[in-house]
């Protein structure tokens, strides 16, 4: 702490009589580099200039994504209603075909409603396949950048004169990652795929169903998610609680003394560690932000593609069931219900950077 103390009272020195903003930018230069660097070729964005724009006082320009959404979304909805009709086309087909060839002939009902069921399971699987790969390059990408935003958000946290709070992120940040990687590598992402394996093969049979299966699968996903999510939050508002009075004691303490003891010159420097705190907290602030911003653009585009994919299956599941294809509409509905749980995924494991960053933006720092 005297330490810190040292290095805010020569930081002023060396500003003299420099605006706020100009010694947050002298601050900013504080903070590792390499991390900022590894920032912005992760995610794709420059975090460092958005965090300078906060800092000068602006807003970063965010004019051109509700554009990108809005195509991102209308492309994934038109490639996701290609494979809809050809399902919903199959199985007009089959029922047109059922229609012709009478009710007395059972087996070729049960034939072509077999054979409509495999397309339309095998299609989905495939679709299914590809969202689970696109989704693990996601959460792969955002637990490599939550890592490389720990140091910097530590080094905020440090300027800022919360030392407790910084020592207190490193465990934090092992923790989320521990979370990212059990919620994809370990148990996850092989839940559903095993979902969506039982939601393929669990309307083949009249003699072997595998509904009660599968839904113990996508409760499993849930109540994994809650636990971890529910766990994560405990841990980082009993930290907050615990630790963010005691960096403030400690500089409040500090400066008291120095108001104090030291005769002329006591207050100036008292005021000075102030400013110096105040400069502090811009580039705290400014850094949180710029890492809650950049995990949202980075999860912006997966996140509106499974949205359309999920919203597709929900409405072929009703349009076949207007046609009387019980079946299909159940199929169609569990692979819904398989998507859906893998986008709780994805939010999740975002969620966990954007609580830490979160963390650091919402913590008050030291008040001289």
């Amino acid at each position: 702490m005297r330490r810190w103390l040292l290095m805010a009272l020569l930081a002023f020195l060396c500003c003299g009589c420099a605006r706020a903003e100009e010694a947050a930018e002298q601050l900013w230069e504080q903070l590792p580099s390499g991390e900022l660097g590894q920032l912005d070729e992760i995610s794709g964005v420059s975090v460092e200039q958005m965090a300078r724009q906060l800092l000068a006082g602006e807003l970063p320009d965010l004019s051109q994504w509700p554009d990108q959404l809005r195509t991102a979304l209308t492309q994934a909805l038109a490639r996701q209603g290609l494979r809809a009709v050809g399902i919903l086309a199959c199985a007009c087909a089959c029922e047109l075909t059922r229609t012709l060839a009478g009710q007395h002939r059972k087996t070729i009902h049960r034939a072509l409603d077999l054979l409509c069921e495999i397309a339309a399971a095998l299609t989905l699987l495939a679709l299914t396949v590809e969202l689970i790969d696109s989704v693990s390059g996601v959460c792969i990408r955002l637990k490599t950048f939550s890592n490389a935003a720990a140091p910097v958000l530590v080094a905020a946290l440090t300027l800022v004169g919360a030392p407790s709070m910084a020592a207190a992120m490193t465990p934090s940040a092992a923790a989320a990652d521990g979370i990212s990687v059990f919620l994809t590598t370990d148990v996850g992402l092989p839940l559903i795929r095993v979902a969506s394996i039982l939601a393929a093969c669990g309307g083949l049979s009249d003699h072997f169903r595998l509904n009660r299966l599968f839904k113990l699968c996508v409760s499993a996903i849930k109540w994994l998610l809650g636990a971890c999510m529910t766990g994560f939050l405990a841990l980082m508002s009993v930290k907050s609680v615990a630790l963010g009075g005691h960096d403030s004691v400690a500089v409040q303490t500090v400066s008291f003394a120095v108001d104090n003891l030291l005769p002329i010159i006591g207050s100036e420097v008292a005021d000075t560690v102030g400013s110096v705190l105040a400069s502090a907290a811009l580039v705290k602030n400014a850094a949180g932000l710029a890492v809650c911003a950049a995990l949202v653009s980075m999860v912006a585009l997966p996140v509106v593609q499974l949205v359309a994919a999920a919203l597709t299956m929900r409405l072929l599941s009703t349009c076949l069931e207007l046609i009387d294809s019980g079946s299909l509409a159940e199929l169609t509905d569990r692979f819904s219900q398989v998507i859906e749980g893998l986008l709780a995924i994805l939010v999740a494991v975002a969620a966990l950077g954007v609580i830490l960053a979160g963390a650091v933006v919402f913590t008050a720092g030291a008040r001289a």
